[in-house]
């Protein structure tokens, strides 16, 4: 009798054979997510690097440091786009000393005075702002750059300013101000209305918008909003001397301090402290002390509500 070879089918383990071959598969052939994105990272470099040759219209320099840009001036110092060795330059042609491994920008000599923008942001016709780096003002925004030693960012800036030594951040910060010095004004509107006092520092939207004396330091939201001629005050804090408009030799510190007070010579520490106040020579430190004074003088309140 002959043997016979019996072949025995087992559907199980033969799925499952299939399904880790399958999976072997997948390990071998599928990018991970990270391994993707490593390699476009790796094509935006390269093609970021050959962006200035590949998107080249023409040259007028066809020398050997012919730059792989359009020229759009042919004098030899003109305001053209240039690549030599180690160096990129915008406005020249030569390289100094020490301008290897720097990306340049030359501003031409000619034209100009102190209203000469360095760089002039346009949408169509219209200016937008400008960047100015003269009579040591640095000037990004509307500026027209006059007086010395100035630092402005944003539109209005100091718009109309002749005065030094001020910065300002922001839009419409000391954007009034004509002779005023030494002032620092940050946070839109901050000491938007002044134009010769000096010394003053503003920090936050509206800090001493209206005020044309000084010094003063207002710090916080609208701290000291409505101040016009009050000197030598200090306001630290969300509407902090908000309503004060012409007193003076006052100090708040906190949340609301001397909100709605107009006297003189008062000093509250806390929340809400002498938060309607109109008297003078007050003293409050506490959470909502002498809250409801209204015109009394000459009061000394330490403590949670204390004299409420």
């Amino acid at each position: 009798m002959k043997n016979r070879n019996t072949i025995v089918f087992k559907p199980a383990e033969q799925f499952i054979s299939f399904l880790r071959l399958q999976e072997r598969l997948k390990s071998f052939l599928a990018f991970s997510l990270a391994e993707m994105m490593v390699v476009m990272l790796i094509m935006s470099i390269i093609l970021a690097a050959a962006a200035p040759i590949i998107t080249t219209k023409a040259k007028n320099d066809k020398s050997a440091n012919a730059s792989p840009w359009k020229w759009t001036g042919a004098n030899a110092n003109g305001t053209d786009a240039f690549t030599l060795a180690t160096r990129a330059m915008i406005g020249q042609r030569s390289a100094g000393v020490n301008d290897t491994g720097r990306f340049i920008i030359t501003i031409p000599e000619s034209g100009g005075g102190s209203t000469y923008s360095h760089l002039l942001f346009k949408r169509g016709n219209t200016e937008l702002a400008r960047f100015v780096m003269t009579n040591n003002n640095f000037i990004l925004g509307n500026s027209i750059g006059n007086g010395q030693y100035n630092t402005s960012f944003g539109l209005n800036t100091l718009r109309n300013n002749n005065g030094n030594n001020n910065t300002a951040v922001g839009f419409n910060a000391l954007s009034r101000n004509a002779s005023g010095s030494n002032n620092i004004a940050i946070g839109d509107y901050a000491l938007e209305n002044n134009t010769i006092s000096g010394a003053n520092v503003a920090i936050g939207s509206g800090t001493l918008k209206a005020s044309t004396a000084g010094p003063n330091i207002a710090i916080g939201y609208e701290a000291m909003l409505a101040n016009t001629s009050g000197q030598k005050n200090l306001a630290i804090g969300h509407w902090t001397l908000r309503r004060n408009s012409t007193k003076s030799g006052n100090i708040a510190i906190g949340f609301e301090s001397q909100r709605e007070a107009a006297g003189s010579n008062n000093v509250s520490v806390g929340n809400e402290t002498l938060k309607f106040s109109t008297g003078n020579y007050n003293t409050a430190v506490g959470l909502s002390n002498l809250y409801s004074n209204t015109s009394g003088d000459n009061n000394t309140g330490v403590g949670f509500k204390s004299l409420f």
